[in-house]
């Protein structure tokens, strides 16, 4: 603590305390310095008290009271200062309560900070331009921040704690908002005061006591956030407790409503909800797991069906709601018992007031539900066939390649045996190139050489396809040299977190490059998931390395080179040279393009 802020505590110190500045009656403070005086506490397993002479009683519930006391002299110091630097906000003083301000203003104004809740402030500041605006919220924040020193008070400014939530709008918003968002924005501004320069972070909503705030009036945002949450507490203990036959149905459902439902619906009495839609994806996020409850663990898949009944709210055509479910149940790749269960679930839990709000009548649901559990009937069986035309088209062919799969599908439609050969080709070539970079990691392991190959990291299920599971790279790991790092490519610069394993050959400082270059301290919280709005999908961008993991494989490759003995004696061809200067490449495109192209 500098020695300013040590003599601005003496001062305070020395003034009333906070108690007599509020008036509170004479009888009333000395119960407070009653109930302060030899207090004392014990810690379990000892005999011998703690007594304390400085501060509110340990422990009390009573300690927040004499904390808004404090707080309260804090903030009055604050308004003072707010007001000599002309940055106190008004409002308009109502008398009465008129939401439809049929009554006339009284043209009487008082001053206004913001809310406060125990040691939770919230500041409100108002400016005429964005660039006013961004000045006003530093200087603001820097008195506040000096305030809170001088009486002895360490703010905490960590990211989500202090943070500034702006809604900027009008002339030159556009260039302040790039200032303060864009990608090569820090986050954050730099806070000025007297002692040193803080900086706050600055974002678009702010999290506060389990709840988004932000400056626009709907809550869509926030009620998915809460559909991920109850959704991820459901899968925690899914099979242990929801779906454990041992259990009754009736405590399942109890344990569900009380671990689960009020994860949900926790804070919505203040949910703005303004349309239709919004209230009928709440209630299907909330039936497929209260439904899963009814079942047993291996019969039923709960992101099937919340997906499936996401599907039959949108708008469109049953045949087009059909191909839709279709897709998902095929990418699923589920036990083919299980899909059956899923279905007959969806079938059996789906009411008909539900359909009325999907625009379905039963009959027509059940025949829709009976046609995706029937595999001759599934699109990649469906060919018509001219007898006119005795020899097949080009396109005719070409369909083949793309969707024939093998005759065992119709007995199991998932897994490899289903596979269409354009499929099946993308598989033999992802193990050729798979095989191909471990070979090449095995000759420089004989030459003695470094080098790094780099996968998606490992599925959390044991069962997951993954290199990483292979017996050949595990018996790569047993050879001195090979070792298998795992990051987040988000803290080098990715928009996802992107979990990724590097298997590197003699690059011990890997680790410590991929540590040193991280830009940021946090997973961002963006998912890369499904497609964008200009209809590629979004894992598209992280084909290509962020500048900061470059760097670090760059640096732990030039650790690992430079540390080799140079032969002076090795002529290196002068045509070398000229290969390697043709391969230099100093323009380059925006497309990426697909994983696999081949036909």
């Amino acid at each position: 603590m500098p020695p300013e802020t040590l003599q601005d505590l003496l001062a305070h110190l020395q003034e009333p305390s906070a108690i007599e500045q509020a008036e509170l009656p004479e009888h009333l403070q000395r119960v407070l310095r009653s109930l302060h005086t030899d207090t004392y506490f014990q810690v379990h397993g000892q005999t011998d008290c703690c007594h304390t002479s400085v501060g509110s009683r340990p422990g009390d519930c009573f300690a927040d009271v004499v904390f808004s006391y404090l707080f309260a002299r804090v903030m009055k110091c604050f308004q003072s200062k707010l007001s000599q630097a002309g940055l106190q906000e008004v409002i308009h003083d109502a008398k009465i309560f008129d939401p439809y301000a049929n009554g006339e203003a009284d043209g009487h104004q008082t001053h206004y900070t913001g809310p406060i809740w125990m040691d939770d402030l919230c500041v409100g500041i108002s400016a005429t331009t964005p660039a006013l605006m961004l000045r006003k919220a530093g200087a603001t924040t820097s008195l506040l921040l000096e305030t809170l020193v001088g009486f002895g008070m360490t703010p905490n400014l960590k990211k989500g704690k202090t943070e500034l939530l702006l809604s900027l709008r009008g002339k030159g918003v556009r260039k302040i908002k790039q200032q303060l968002f864009g990608p090569s924005s820090a986050g954050s501004i730099p806070i000025v005061c007297e002692a040193n320069t803080q900086h706050v972070s600055v974002v678009g909503q702010y999290q506060h006591l389990g709840g988004l705030l932000h400056h626009g009036g709907d809550h869509r945002q926030e009620m998915k956030r809460r559909i991920a949450i109850a959704h991820t507490a459901f899968n925690l203990h899914r099979k242990v407790i929801y779906q454990n036959g041992e259990i009754s149905k009736g405590k399942r459902v109890q344990l569900f409503n009380t671990l689960i439902v009020s994860k949900l619906v926790y804070g919505c009495e203040s949910w703005v909800l303004r349309d239709q839609k919004s209230k009928e994806q709440l209630h299907a996020a909330i039936m497929p797991m209260f439904a899963a409850c009814q079942t047993e663990v291996d019969e039923f898949d709960v992101e099937l069906y919340s997906a499936c009944v996401e599907v039959l709210m949108e708008e469109g055509t049953l045949e087009d709601k059909y191909y839709r479910v279709w897709a998902l149940t095929r990418a699923r790749a589920l036990a083919w018992t299980k899909f059956l269960q899923t279905m007959h679930g969806l079938q059996t839990h789906v009411s008909a007031q539900d359909l009325e709000a999907f625009g379905l009548c039963k009959e027509d649901f059940n025949a829709f539900i009976d046609r995706l559990v029937n595999p001759s009937s599934w699109p990649w069986f469906q060919h018509e066939h001219c007898d006119g035309d005795p020899e097949q088209s080009l396109a005719d062919l070409e369909w083949q390649c793309e969707n024939v799969t093998v005759d065992a599908a119709a007995r199991t439609p998932w897994g490899f045996s289903c596979l269409a050969l354009r499929e099946i080709r993308q598989i033999l070539v992802g193990n050729q190139l798979m095989l191909f970079c471990l070979r090449m990691m095995t000759v420089l392991y004989v030459k003695g050489g470094c080098g790094a190959m780099e996968h998606p990291a490992r599925p959390p299920k044991e069962t997951s396809a993954s290199i990483w599971n292979t017996p050949l790279l595990n018996l790569l790991l047993q050879l001195p040299g090979f070792r298998l790092w795992e990051f987040a490519q988000g803290l080098l610069g990715a928009v996802s977190a992107k979990p990724t394993m590097i298997l590197s050959l003699n690059l011990p400082t890997l680790g410590m490059s991929i540590r040193q270059w991280r830009v940021v301290d946090e997973l961002p919280k963006m998912a890369s998931i499904g497609q964008g709005s200009d209809g590629k999908f979004k894992t598209m961008i992280l084909k290509e390395y962020p500048p900061a993991l470059c760097a670090a494989l760059a640096s732990a490759f030039w650790h690992a080179l430079s540390q080799r003995p140079i032969l002076a004696n090795v002529q290196i061809p002068s045509d070398f040279f000229t290969i390697c200067a043709s391969m230099i490449v100093k323009t380059y495109s925006d497309a990426l393009g697909p994983d696999y192209a081949g036909g």
